[in-house]
């Protein structure tokens, strides 16, 4: 990183490269993704479509248009309602601040509803933000 003294072609605000050297940069979220999971109501699962942002990350709504994905405070799966307001868990919900949704693996978490706490859900692997 110290040698380079080239401005990005990405971001020309960034210096990227130097004489016999990579530049690399980010090119942005996807635009459409799909959610997978074997856990709790249906109607979270499926293609989702970028259509703005929020906190300086892109959001998502569903097919249906009633579920959004987006990030408050986390990345999380919840009814688009909710967008504007970081108060909410998510029904489905990461610990992990990626810049994009895609990028948290299999670190996904389903809302727990009990004693716990609602951000004690455990990580599910079924879960797939992808």
């Amino acid at each position: 990183e110290a040698d380079c003294n080239t401005p990005c072609p990405g971001n020309r605000k960034e210096m990227c490269g130097a004489a016999n050297r990579m530049n690399v940069y980010f090119t942005g979220c996807c635009g459409t993704l799909n959610v997978m999971g074997q856990t709790g109501a249906t109607a979270k699962y499926g293609k989702y479509y970028k259509s703005e942002d929020y906190n300086g990350k892109a959001v998502y709504r569903h097919d249906n248009g009633n579920w959004c994905i987006f990030y408050g405070r986390h990345w999380k799966v919840e009814a688009c309602d909710w967008l504007g307001n970081d108060k909410s868990q998510g029904y489905i919900w990461t610990k992990s601040s990626d810049i994009c949704p895609e990028d948290v693996g299999l670190l996904w978490r389903y809302y727990t509803w009990g004693s716990g706490g609602s951000d004690t859900g455990p990580i599910d692997q079924t879960l797939r933000v992808d």
